[in-house]
Formats: structure tokens, sequence, C-alpha cells
């Protein structure tokens, strides 16, 4: 399909009764021109300066095409939103894009988020997964690296934090961090049905003996 008939069919979908709030608020002009750089996977000053747009639905779809796009250029336009910006919702999807684009040079500010107590929850558990997704990411030769970002991520888990879990287990078979094996075998009761299959996947794919009496009796 060619992309002018393609750009049309998004414009007129912006423009929709059905499109949901968000979206609506989003300029048809300045959703073409994200969708545009993300399709192209161009990252630009354009796009940059969208990030610091007034309104908090723009910044958060740009957000959202900077991960999308993965450059890493992106890395120190997206860390000031996850610090600082005055909406949640922004936080928690610029932390989602620093792990779409895999760099490390993100950590750091990810780790950040996890040693922040008053940090919500909507922004730790995208944090806990964007390290999850870096750490993977990272080469055989940063496996030192590898294992301090999941360490973070181990210590960072809430049992009482469902959506904590559920991200957090995924992660932590990402990061592979040292002595992980007891704290995931402890999931395996969790009375989230999920949480206990996502415990028993990570100790089967991480090869550990832990949890394997629990096992026996799921």
């Amino acid at each position: 399909m060619p992309n002018k008939l393609i750009y049309a069919l998004l414009i007129a979908i912006a423009l929709s009764p059905s499109i949901s709030a968000q979206k609506r608020s989003i300029p048809p002009s300045t959703l073409l021109q994200i969708v545009k750089a993300e399709d192209e996977r161009r990252w630009d000053n354009d796009l940059r300066s969208l990030l610091s747009s007034p309104n908090s639905s723009i910044r958060k779809r740009a957000a959202l095409a900077a991960g999308r796009i993965g450059n890493e250029d992106a890395v120190n336009a997206l860390t000031p939103l996850i610090e600082k910006d005055a909406d949640i919702s922004v936080r928690a999807m610029a932390a989602f894009a620093l792990g779409e684009i895999e760099s490390e040079t993100a950590a750091n500010a990810l780790i950040a988020v996890l040693k922040n107590q008053l940090a919500p929850v909507e922004l730790r558990v995208r944090a806990i997964e964007a390290l999850g997704k870096i750490a993977a990411a990272l080469p055989s030769e940063q496996e030192t690296r590898q294992r301090e970002l999941g360490a973070a991520i181990l210590v960072a888990l809430n049992p009482a934090d469902e959506s904590t879990l559920q991200f957090g287990v995924t992660a932590l078979l990402r990061s592979r961090p040292a002595h992980a094996g007891k704290t995931i075998a402890n999931f395996l009761g969790h009375p989230n049905a999920r949480v206990r299959a996502d415990a028993a996947n990570a100790l089967a794919r991480l090869r550990l003996n832990d949890g394997n009496d629990q096992l026996r009796k799921l």
C-alpha cells in the first residue's frame, strides 16, 4: 500500500469518533508526524521537540515512538521524562521506551527509579521491565553488569504487588541475577496463577533446582 494512502488512513483513524480520548487530544498533523518518524525509523530534532510539548498525550506518544525507533541517541531525551514529567503515564511510557531501546546507558536512571520508594507503582513496574530488556541485550562480556541489573530488579520486587511480580519474574529471567532461585521459588505459592506459572517457567528456563518440591505439588 503506498505510503500516502497509509498516512491518509491514519489521519482518518485519528479523527474517528471511536478513537480513545488520549489520541483525540493529539492533533492529526502531529500524529501523522510521529507515525511517519516511526515508519521511517527516524529519530530527529522534530520528534525530540515533541517530548517537551505542553500536551501530555503528545509527549507520551512521542516517547513511545522514540522507543519503537530504537535509536540510542534518544536516551538522553527520554531520561528527563522519567525523572520529572508531571504526568505519571508519560514517565511510565518513557521508562518503557528506554527498555525498547535496550541501551545500557539508560540503566542507571532506571535503577534510580527503583531505589525511590516514593516512585509510583506504574513507573516502577515499567522500570523493572525495561531493566530486564536491557540486561538481556547485553553482550556476554558484560555478564557482570547484567547480573548487577538483575540484582537491582531482585531487590525491587514487592511480593504484595501482583503487577510488579508479573513483570518482575520475566525481568529476572532475562537478567539472570545470582542467587535468584530462592526468591523465584517463593512465588510458586502466590495466589495469582499467572505469577505461579511465570515463576515455574523462570525456574525451568534458568535450570534452577529451587522449588522442585513445590513444582511437584503444583
